[in-house]
């Protein structure tokens, strides 16, 4: 599930694309989300419980995410969900951030991670007209596309297609954010990998979308509670919006209650206790000017 702010394209069948100004209006504030997933024993088919906000501004990118992810044996443990790469570049995930079957008696092994990490640095190498950050996402969705292609042509590929449809009803495997610091413009890249149909044939093919523009907010994963507080919050929304904005410092800029905000999404939703598969701990990074800085990082972060 993809939320977007400001102007842009909807993403297909279930994005909620809303003015960022109106939001703002409506709440004093913008917001933002991301997500990922990391097992190195214990490696999930699909990871569909995440959240991830993420804000681009004008002098910083914002992204927030739980920590919790479900193993295939249905243990809960924390795991960071944000990777950095070289000061300059931070990615999230949500979905099947990991994905290990041995069909037809082959191992295949994709790690979203991994991916978008070799993905930044072909970039900086690649050549091209496109910014690095959608040099990335092409190339992490080209990987991808060319990875989930093997489950879906193995001869239990019913399996595969049934998996991805029990998690959503569109086709989603994964999709991701690449927020890139290129030598001082930022730049915000939403990519996708989805399972198509087309008259009874499947396919899989790979949405890379443009650049968002300064004032959009995005959201991956359970999107439930960011969208009780935009475009138009509710009631309740409201309330808690201003019990959470009285228990801030008084000598807090905008900005850093901007970032505390998109933060307080993601632990709104973990609070709300909607899936069981969110929860956990909030990390949060921001991406400068100066690259990139922790706003909230446990220790199980200390290598992303």
């Amino acid at each position: 599930m993809l939320i977007k702010g400001g102007e842009g394209n909807p993403h297909p069948k279930t994005n909620t694309l809303f003015p960022m100004k109106t939001a703002l209006r409506n709440l004093l504030f913008s917001v933002l989300i991301i997500t990922s997933a990391d097992g190195q024993n214990d490696i999930p088919a699909f990871d569909s419980g995440t959240v991830v906000v993420v804000e681009h501004m004008k002098d910083e990118i914002i992204v927030a995410t739980d920590s919790r992810l479900i193993t295939e044996n249905n243990v809960a443990k924390d795991t960071c969900k944000i990777k950095t790469y070289k000061n300059i570049g931070a990615f999230a995930a949500s979905g099947s951030v990991h994905f290990l079957r041995t069909p037809d008696g082959k191992s295949w092994l994709w790690d979203a991670n991994r991916t978008a990490m070799e993905a930044f640095q072909m970039a900086r190498t690649a050549k091209g007209k496109e910014d690095e950050a959608t040099r990335a996402a092409s190339i992490w969705g080209h990987r991808g596309r060319e990875f989930f292609q093997m489950p879906l042509k193995a001869t239990n590929s019913e399996e595969f297609i049934r998996e991805i449809h029990s998690n959503n009803d569109f086709g989603e495997i994964v999709e991701g954010i690449f927020a890139v610091n290129e030598s001082g413009i930022l730049t915000v890249v939403h990519a996708g990998i989805f399972l198509k149909e087309d008259a009874g044939t499947y396919t899989i093919v790979a949405r890379i979308d443009p650049p968002s523009i300064v004032g959009t907010a995005l959201a991956m994963g359970y999107g439930g509670i960011v969208q009780k507080f935009l475009p138009t919050p509710t009631a309740w929304a409201r309330t808690e919006f201003l019990k959470w904005k009285a228990s801030l410092p008084k000598d807090l800029t905008n900005t850093q209650t901007e970032e505390l905000f998109i933060s307080q999404l993601v632990q709104w939703t973990i609070d709300s206790k909607a899936t069981n598969r969110i929860g956990g701990d909030v990390n949060t990074v921001v991406l400068d000017q100066s690259g990139v800085r922790w706003l909230k990082r446990k220790e199980y972060c200390k290598d992303s």
